[in-house]
């Protein structure tokens, strides 16, 4: 099973297989945890973690595509606005009448009965990194902007820790990368912060099998930063248990009260990397060859039919970043240059697909209800279009489209101005995107985390988007 626990615990680290020596050393030194390790952690947090209320979606599954989409050629589209701010894309009716999305979104667009879409999310950050951490904590990202036990933690953190699952699962799953700036440094606003180890989310990278050309190359784009350790046999991880009990008795260490907690902890790693269940979720090879080609071939799409899976087993919320890993990579939402030729050809048709065969399958098995689906990125992309035919970040409004968990279909939440450059009225920030995904899985948004020094705060300074429940 494909997994590996997503940690960090220093500014700037760089990506792991590539540390010197001396950088490795610093991370052990900084307290990396084995698997044993963190669900020991995690156990202990779990004892103190606030029980949620009953009521609510399940899950949550937030496709997140990195580098910032354009509204403009998605969701709000300004068709009577000047071409210079308009641009070629043109658009199409949905399946709510007055309600338009753009043209290279048809299946989207047939969908629209069961999603909302805010077109008036603002904030003032236009760095990816920044704007990221902005969106995914709701909270103003920190200065220095470095990554440090002190952040704030990820809203699947915050979920793990508000919302803990009781089977053998992951709290919060990402698929199927980090994010990363072009310098590769991973930021803040993706990892627990001050909650701690134990709701770190781990990283799934699903399996290189049966894909495109085109998305082979996406993946091979991503570089070496993805490339994990083959499977453990189970035979070959009952050895190492063996061999770790043989260490012990040589050491004299048996009875030690330290010990005899690890033992519990290893053996609980070890029923998770064997439960059937884990495995059967993360295994979308056994998934009949129709339904695999019913969200797409491709990398996006194989990882939101794993998000549907992990969200059926049980995982409360899970990740998918919808792009490249790298800001500067053809394939991430940062299109500077050749905007249009871009969305028309690489992002925007595994997105259509793979979102709109997830609501889909979500309300054919009864599960829609029960589950939150977010569509959502740091920003947006200029009114204007630059001189190498792309559009360049734009915080001041853009769209997020969310569906399911209680939320309303078919309806639009706020406005963005003529050209949307900002919004005009129904203004919403990333505190109250927060607070909405809370409310939408019965979790108070002002619900009660403990910082590092055991101080309690509240997870969201925001409010919840009201109009968008039903």
């Amino acid at each position: 099973m494909n997994i590996i626990q997503n940690t960090v615990t220093d500014a700037n680290l760089r990506d792991p297989l590539n540390w010197t020596r001396r950088e490795a050393i610093r991370a052990g030194s900084l307290g990396m945890l084995s698997l044993p390790a963190f669900l020991q952690q995690q156990a202990a947090a779990n004892s103190t973690a606030v029980n949620p209320p009953r009521r609510g979606a399940k899950s949550c599954i937030m496709l997140f595509c990195w580098g910032g989409p354009s509204q403009l050629d998605t969701w709000d589209m300004k068709p009577d606005a000047p071409a210079e701010v308009r641009g070629p894309f043109r658009p199409i009716p949905t399946s709510v009448p007055g309600i338009q999305v753009c043209e290279h979104l048809p299946r989207l667009a047939r969908e629209a009965h069961r999603y909302s879409i805010i077109r008036s999310m603002h904030h003032n950050r236009n760095v990816h990194m920044m704007g990221a951490c902005f969106m995914l904590t709701g909270q103003t990202p920190p200065e220095p902007f470095v990554v440090s036990p002190r952040n704030w933690p990820t809203l699947g953190s915050m979920v793990a820790y508000l919302k803990p699952s009781s089977r053998s699962m992951p709290n919060n799953v990402q698929v199927p990368h980090r994010m990363d700036d072009a310098e590769r440094i991973f930021f803040a606003g993706q990892h627990a912060g001050f909650l701690g180890t134990a709701y770190q989310p781990f990283l799934y990278h699903p399996p290189e099998i049966a894909m495109t050309q085109a998305a082979a190359s996406e993946q091979n784009n991503l570089g070496s930063s993805l490339d994990l350790q083959p499977v453990i046999g189970r035979e070959r991880l009952a050895e190492r248990g063996r061999l770790l009990d043989r260490m012990r008795l040589g050491a004299g260490v048996e009875a030690s009260p330290a010990v005899q907690a690890f033992d519990t902890h290893f053996n609980k790693a070890v029923d998770l990397l064997s439960s059937s269940q884990a495995r059967q979720a993360f295994d979308i090879d056994a998934v009949p060859v129709r339904d695999r080609e019913r969200y797409g071939r491709n990398l996006t799409g194989q990882s939101i039919l794993v998000s549907r899976r992990l969200v059926e087993a049980g995982v409360p919320l899970v990740t998918v970043i919808c792009g490249a890993q790298n800001a500067g990579n053809r394939n991430a939402w940062d299109t500077h240059s050749e905007n249009f030729d871009r969305l028309q050809n690489v992002l925007l048709p595994p997105l259509d697909q793979g979102a709109s065969a997830l609501l889909e399958d979500l309300a054919q098995r009864g599960m829609l209800d029960e589950t939150l689906v977010v569509i959502a990125g740091e920003f947006g992309r200029t009114p204007t279009i630059n001189n190498a035919g792309g559009r360049d970040h734009w915080p001041n409004v853009f769209s997020v489209v969310m569906a399911g968990g209680g939320i309303r279909g078919g309806y639009v939440h706020g406005r963005s101005d003529r050209s949307a450059a900002f919004p005009a009225d129904g203004i919403a920030t990333p505190g109250d995107f927060v607070a909405t995904v809370l409310q939408s899985l019965g979790l108070d948004p002002r619900a009660e985390l403990r910082d590092q020094l055991g101080r309690p705060v509240s997870a969201s300074t925001g409010q919840p988007v009201r109009s968008l429940f039903l």
